[in-house]
């Protein structure tokens, strides 16, 4: 019989977790329950509560601890595990939306609203670089 020494979590409820995403393309977020797990949401997948390590998958994590009241952080944990959109679309439903729920009680994606917005720019500027290369 042996026994493994496993290291604590350094994280904790509340934290806002992040890594780059597999893309290279922005981050993947995540939220810090007490019991040192991270509540995250995925494609294929939807909402998933996995260890630090899982979570990293072998890239550099990102913990954003905030100076919050125990009420407080109890609060984002509820909200982490709690929030009733469980599926994963990429613009109304992805990890950036879950976290900010879980946070700050409101689904919002920056990210996805940029692209949103770029490709609605593209999509107008079609028929004006249409029209310019007929002039």
């Amino acid at each position: 019989m042996y026994l493994m020494k496993v290291r604590p979590s350094p994280i904790q409820g509340g934290d806002l977790v992040m890594r780059p995403k597999d893309s290279g393309l922005g981050f993947h977020y995540g939220t810090g329950l007490s019991n040192g797990m991270i509540r995250d949401k995925m494609p294929n997948v939807g909402p998933a509560v996995q260890s630090l390590d899982r979570f990293g998958a072998g890239k550099p994590v990102t913990i954003v601890r905030f100076n919050r009241a125990p009420e407080e952080k109890a609060m984002v944990e509820h909200r982490a595990l709690t929030n009733p959109n469980t599926n994963y679309t990429w613009e109304k439903g992805n990890c950036e939306h879950d976290m900010t729920y879980a946070q700050y009680g409101v689904e919002f994606s920056p990210t996805a609203e940029k692209v949103t917005w770029g490709i609605v720019a593209g999509v107008a500027l079609l028929p004006c670089k249409a029209l310019s290369e007929i002039a």
